[in-house]
């Protein structure tokens, strides 16, 4: 599967960058390497979204907003 970076925002890009993920334009993704970028979203969502108590932190909508995309560009 192909992921074009342009589908993302600076600020997701950003975010992405900060888990060790970086897409090549052009690459062609298997489905194995997705579902692991999946799985880092997720736990960053997890980890930096809320607090210990589970309230959310102040960037949980942007890890929100970044796995809704990522699920977006990514069907499965």
């Amino acid at each position: 599967m192909k992921i074009n970076s342009k589908l993302f925002s600076a600020e997701q890009l950003t975010l992405l960058k900060s888990i060790g993920i970086i897409f090549k334009d052009g690459k062609d993704y298997s489905d194995d390497e997705v579902f692991d970028m999946e799985d880092r979203i997720e736990d960053a969502l997890l980890e930096f979204g809320f607090t210990l108590n589970g309230e959310p932190t102040e960037v949980c909508d942007e890890w929100e907003d970044l796995f809704d995309k990522f699920r977006e560009v990514t069907p499965e």
